[in-house]
Formats: structure tokens, sequence, C-alpha cells
């Protein structure tokens, strides 16, 4: 379906919501399948938790690098009460 969405133009939004009690013992497959949306995603929200989860980087900026490597466009990264990161593809 993102697929689709894409080849007719509209904007992708992806937001994992990784929730422990469902991929816990299927991480793998979790990163797998959020790995395929990040590579059609215009727009990616991940938690600070979920960043690192994903891509095994601490550091934000690094953490965004990663999925922007896979093909994310924009990501906003929520950091709970410290507000939110933004990160895109483009150098200004």
């Amino acid at each position: 379906m993102a697929e689709r969405c894409q080849n007719n133009g509209s904007i992708v939004c992806f937001d994992p919501n990784y929730r422990v009690d469902l991929w816990q013992s299927r991480l793998d497959k979790f990163k797998a399948k959020c790995n395929a949306f990040f590579a059609l995603a215009d727009v990616v929200k991940v938690s600070e938790e979920e960043l690192a989860l994903l891509t095994g980087e601490l550091n934000i900026p690094d953490g965004c690098s990663a999925l922007h490597q896979l093909g994310a466009g924009v990501i906003f990264v929520t950091m709970g009460s410290k507000g939110c990161y933004l990160s895109t593809n483009v150098t200004l």
C-alpha cells in the first residue's frame, strides 16, 4: 500500500510504534519490516528509544543519518519533555 501511495505522488508517513509485548521475541523481524518502510517513507516519526533500538545509535543525529541512508526523508524524533528533534536529508 505504501508503494502504491508513493507511486501516486502521495506523501508516505511511517511511525514504527514499537510495542515490547508484540515484538520482543521477534526484534530482527521488526527491524526488517521497519527498514522496508523507511525506504519508502517521506516522513518518519520515532521516539528516542525506537531510534536507538532500530539503528543501534544512542546519538540522535547519527541515528537519523542511519535512517536517511535507508531512504527516510524527514525524520521527527520525539524526546518526551525535551521536545522533538527534526532531521532532513538535505544539506543547507
